[in-house]
């Protein structure tokens, strides 16, 4: 069965573009390492997508992350972005485990009354990111 992924370029290959940077912008890196490519956030920088989605429908987060010993892992959150573009979150999780391997990692969330998902990786010191999908379940 093939998954719809709503997330534009979630693996990277055109570096930022379809993403959204805030903060210490000058702290996050796009990278191909033998032929993946995929996001490194530094210190104090965060990233994220706005998503369309069906309003009332359960949604499942999936993305890999390795993390280096001196890190600090990185803050997952899904909100709900009003017509006003105001924020509500939805799900938040933070995965703090240092990894020098690629782990693949995952939450779900509820779409609620919103037509659209902010999908925010927030970094406070250093996480690589990569092959990122966001789809109904």
């Amino acid at each position: 069965m093939k998954i719809d992924n709503l997330v534009g370029n979630g693996d990277f290959s055109g570096g930022f573009a379809d993403w959204t940077l805030v903060g210490a912008i000058a702290n996050a890196t796009a990278i191909n390492e033998e032929q993946n490519g995929f996001v490194r956030l530094g210190t104090d920088v965060s990233i994220y997508q706005d998503i369309k989605v069906t309003v009332q429908t359960q949604y499942a987060i999936r993305f890999r992350l390795r993390t280096p010993p001196d890190g600090n892992g990185i803050k997952v959150s899904i909100q709900g972005v009003s017509a006003e573009g105001v924020t509500s979150t939805l799900a938040t999780e933070e995965f703090l485990e240092p990894s020098a391997e690629w782990m693949g990692h995952g939450l779900e969330a509820h779409s609620g009354q919103f037509s659209t998902m902010r999908l925010l990786f927030e970094s406070t010191s250093a996480a690589d990111m990569d092959d990122i999908a966001v789809f109904a379940i």
